[in-house]
């Protein structure tokens, strides 16, 4: 039985400044060492995968008596579900990327990022990226400056964002008070076509410039277009631990319950036939299977003082009990990763609307997935830097203005899906005076603020120049009909 910790957090004994000073000899150092710590996390991630998949403990388990032959083995998979549960309801939606002020220099701006963002599918990744971060706590993207070259800038992103493969990626820190990054490493593999053999390469990912290191030499220190190390890790906690760890011991009590459970419906199934003052010998046996195909049995009474009988010998399975502590384990454990159970939607007779929603662990899944949205809003903000940096440095990039603090960025987790309440809502803040763009983000109804925003804002401004045009009209027709009124008078 293995335990879970979350991810260890790969570390060295060397400062931030003494390693910036040396840095080759230091990698040389302790490669291997932080490879060793990367081997022992990778070793549980291969673990909860299997989990993950439905390749549970109870598959290899063996009772501690053998009453019978039967053996059944039922893995109910709730780790799964849990995982897709989390994934669909924090990145099902798109992150929303908005303004966080109103200059009129960075409109455009904002457009052409999520114009870029889109180009590059950075939805699909994220949601690729939150399998990761949920099933193992840690998950890790690249992004750096397109190597092809760009045929259009305005709708061609000049920045590659790929997901790296966890197994093979990980970020090293100092052991130091601050535990700042030091470098980021890929493994890899190469044939040395002199030895023909097959070498183990460890890509050093560094701001400014990446190194390769085969057999503790370094073969490869090239200057590269980014100022930051272009690989993000994210973490969904500070303990680096996804939720399949949390309450996998009670998933493998849930797998032997319905094991347990499966294996006394077919000892009842298959019970004794127990057969009272009747003869038996091979031709009866014989005939009497055959009847039993035939669902009739056939039983002759020689001494009425000894009636012939047959009765069913089995062992009653207590459903009520195991099915009261089964609901209990289901409970515990779906409130434990704050995921409401699929009949989450079943509530009392006395609960409408909004309550309905929020029940059955709603609400608690709605609040996680609010800690989980600050945790990782930092990353995505080191990204996002990363991005503008890339774009204010590619030639002819429309994006030139904007910066990372004038960005707000929004999980866009919904809990309703009520148009009717949403616009009920946008119309009370519009008529509080609240700016567009700020009132669609906080109704959530729609995922393009900025275009909707800016099209509701131009159309509003259209609207109050008619209005003036007609009452300046209604005004001078007035004025019209006045002077005529006094030339005929003085006439």
């Amino acid at each position: 039985m293995y335990e879970f910790l979350g991810r260890k957090k790969i570390t060295i004994p060397i400062s931030f400044e003494d390693f910036q000073n040396n840095v080759e000899k230091y990698l040389i150092q302790y490669i291997d060492n932080a490879a060793s710590q990367h081997r022992k996390n990778v070793e549980e991630i291969e673990l909860l995968h299997k989990e993950f998949l439905g390749q549970q403990q109870i598959l290899y388990s063996k009772k501690r008596y053998d009453m019978s032959e039967i053996n059944n083995i039922v893995v109910e998979n709730h780790l799964f579900k849990q995982v897709n549960f989390k994934v669909g309801f924090m990145y099902g939606n798109p992150i929303e990327y908005t303004i966080t002020n109103d200059k009129l220099v960075n409109e455009d701006d904002m457009l052409y990022l999520n114009k870029y963002l889109n180009d590059v599918s950075k939805a699909s990744l994220d949601i690729e990226k939150a399998q990761d971060l949920y099933e193992f706590g840690i998950a890790y993207q690249r992004v750096i400056p397109k190597r092809k070259k760009i045929e259009d800038i305005y709708n061609e992103a000049p920045f590659e964002l790929v997901n790296m493969p966890i197994k093979d990626t990980f970020m090293v820190y100092s052991n130091d008070i601050p535990s700042e990054k030091l470098f980021a490493c890929v493994i890899s593999s190469k044939y040395d076509e002199i030895t023909k053999t097959t070498k183990k390469v460890y890509q050093v990912f560094l701001p400014k410039r990446k190194i390769d290191i085969i057999d503790k030499k370094i073969v490869k220190n090239i200057k590269q277009p980014y100022y930051d190390i272009p690989i993000k890790e994210f973490c969904l906690n500070r303990d680096r631990v996804g939720i399949m760890e949390i309450v996998i011991f009670l998933q493998n009590f849930i797998n032997k319950i319905d094991s347990s459970e499966m294996d006394g419906i077919e000892e009842s199934i298959n019970a004794f036939i127990v057969l009272f003052n009747q003869k038996t010998d091979e031709d009866f046996i014989t005939k009497f299977k055959e009847l039993k195909k035939e669902k009739v049995i056939v039983l002759n009474t020689g001494n009425p003082n000894t009636p012939a009988d047959m009765k069913i010998l089995s062992s009653k399975v207590e459903q009520e009990s195991s099915q009261s502590f089964y609901q209990r384990i289901i409970k515990a454990m779906y409130d434990i990763v704050s995921v409401p159970q699929a009949s989450g939607n079943v509530t009392s007779g006395g609960d409408t609307g909004q309550a309905r929603i929020l029940g059955n662990g709603w609400e608690s899944a709605h609040n996680q997935a609010q800690v989980d949205q600050n945790y990782l809003t930092k990353y995505e903000r080191e990204l996002i830097r990363d991005i503008i940096w890339i774009c204010k440095n590619t030639k002819d990039c429309p994006i030139n203005k904007i910066s990372a603090s004038d960005i707000a960025i929004k999980f866009n987790i919904n809990m309703s899906d009520n148009l009717y309440v949403k616009s009920e809502s946008l119309k009370m803040l519009n008529d509080i005076g609240m700016p567009e763009k700020q009132a669609l983000n906080i109704v959530g109804i729609t995922k393009d603020v900025d275009g909707l925003g800016q099209a509701w804002k131009e159309n509003k401004d259209k609207i109050k120049m008619q209005e003036l045009e007609l009452e300046e009209a209604k005004q001078n027709s007035k004025q019209t009909n006045t002077n005529q009124g006094n030339n005929n008078n003085q006439e």
